[in-house]
């Protein structure tokens, strides 16, 4: 049992260590990896936690509180503490956890006949009281549903659909489905009618099997194994598309509808209405690998999802990164995947992708649509490219550190020249450019968002393009007006 010292609340006796813990505070430790001693969760860098500095144990507060047996508003029995694999052959349940790592502490019913198990952030699970809209939810999910408030620091996610709940999110249990839920996968019954296969009703099923199912709209392996399906055929959705609906149909002008010109995808499409948090919904598009924010397009021909602009993709581009030849607009399919990867992010995001037909040059469909200003250097025989976006890891010629964001590269294909843009040697002092009246000044130090901002609390943009900037990166700036640009922003027309 958790006994603690009645005189001083600062230190307990705990029956997970053999050494008393003495409240402390994170910041006071030289490593930031610890995880607590229950739960595994990484201790948060503000958190308070009860700790053995001698053996670098760490229990956090809240888990502090639990003993060695308890009592749990999720059975009418009292649980014991176990360490590991006691539950692992059934799973957690409350949410279905087979007991993989960071879940090492579980409780366990010890009755003759009963087997129910909490893995340890289940356990600290409490009931809430928001009657009226679990009376709501449970007409939708069809079994009785315990609504939760999510413990402070500890983070949970959506069995269904893998979402992390938020700060304010309600966590529904349902014992009887064994997950814990968010409230659009709560809302969602065992079977429902969709309009994207309207003639058959729709199935809740657990896939364990591997490889899984496809869903037949996007064609994504489902979050966590869970598909809706129909049983007279082989149509299924993930749980991310049951939450799409159809809003218009877009094809062409001669059928009376909206017209959009589909270049890359000869199909009608729909467009879809996402009745969840754009936040939560997380799957990608087809062509370009990127997830949505706002419209969604389907093909129910093809079973694919896209942006408004990915169905539009014209047939060939050029590029000022590869500007002797024209790029091709291909299906980067499993065959062609060694072959045809970007040669900016040197990665296979989406399934579309520019080609050169002459050489092994080739650009996936976001690589496109970013700027890449290119300079000429007088310490590379060939042009740089202004890589700001995350990449593969390359190694800086100069300090032989990883380059994977922010720094100049060389495109060609025979060479291998990348340095970070704050070990490069001669980033020039002082430039004048168009988007502003003053020269600029570089400035390898942070500048604030606002002059007097002792907070540092005013969110951070660069002037020249409007777009958001990371308070420790370089930028050139003006003293008099406090104008601040990324350094890419400025840099097109320079030789350095």
């Amino acid at each position: 049992m958790a006994a603690r010292e009645e005189k001083n609340m600062d230190t307990i006796v705990h029956f997970t260590h053999r050494h008393p813990l003495s409240i402390s505070t994170i910041q006071c430790r030289a490593r930031h990896n610890d995880r607590c001693g229950m739960c595994s969760e990484i201790l948060d860098p503000i958190a308070r936690v009860y700790a053995c500095q001698g053996c670098s144990f760490f229990l956090h507060e809240h888990c502090a509180e639990l003993q060695l047996d308890i009592s749990h508003p999720f059975h009418p029995h009292r649980l014991h503490h176990h360490i590991d694999p006691i539950a692992i052959g059934r799973g957690c349940d409350a949410c279905s956890s087979r007991g993989s790592y960071p879940f090492k502490s579980w409780y366990r019913c010890e009755e003759a006949d009963c087997s129910f198990s909490l893995h340890l952030k289940c356990a600290l699970l409490k009931p809430s009281h928001d009657h009226h809209r679990v009376e709501v939810l449970q007409n939708s999910h069809g079994h009785s549903l315990l609504v939760c408030d999510r413990p402070n620091v500890l983070h949970y996610s959506c069995t269904r659909c893998d979402t992390e709940f938020g700060d304010d999110d309600k966590i529904y249990v349902c014992l009887e489905c064994k997950c814990m839920l968010d409230e659009p996968c709560a809302a969602h019954g065992q079977e429902i009618k969709h309009p994207f296969h309207s003639q058959h009703t729709l199935s809740l099923v657990l896939y364990y099997v591997r490889p899984p199912r496809c869903c037949s709209l996007c064609g994504g392996g489902g979050r966590n194994g869970y598909f809706f399906t129909c049983s007279s055929c082989d149509f299924c959705l993930d749980v991310d598309c049951a939450n799409l609906g159809e809003t218009t149909t877009i094809c062409k002008a001669d059928q009376g509808h909206i017209q959009i010109q589909p270049v890359t995808h000869p199909h009608p499409l729909i467009q879809v209405e996402v009745m969840i948090s754009m936040k939560n919904f997380r799957s990608c598009c087809f062509a370009c690998g990127l997830r949505f924010e706002d419209l969604v397009y389907a093909c129910l021909s093809c079973g694919i999802l896209l942006h408004k602009s990915c169905a539009d993709l014209p047939n060939e581009i050029t590029s000022h990164l590869h500007p002797n030849h024209l790029l091709k607009l291909v299906k980067n399919s499993f065959w062609y995947h060694k072959r045809f990867s970007c040669q900016v992010c040197l990665q296979s995001t989406g399934h579309f992708f520019y080609s050169c037909g002459e050489c092994d040059f080739g650009l996936d469909v976001k690589c496109t649509r970013s700027a890449f200003p290119l300079i000429m250097s007088k310490y590379h025989e060939h042009a740089l490219a202004y890589i700001d976006i995350e990449t593969h890891n390359f190694e800086c010629v100069l300090c032989i550190g990883i380059c994977r964001q922010f720094y100049f590269r060389c495109l060609r294909l025979d060479c291998n020249f990348s340095i970070h843009d704050h070990c490069y040697p001669s980033l020039p002092l002082s430039i004048k450019d168009d988007c502003h009246i003053h020269p600029l000044t570089f400035a390898d130090y942070p500048i604030k968002g606002v002059p007097d901002d002792p907070e540092k609390e005013a969110e951070l943009y660069c002037y020249a393009c409007e777009e958001g900037r990371a308070f420790d990166r370089i930028t050139y700036f003006c003293s008099s007006c406090h104008f601040v640009a990324h350094v890419h922003c400025v840099i097109t027309a320079v030789r350095v």
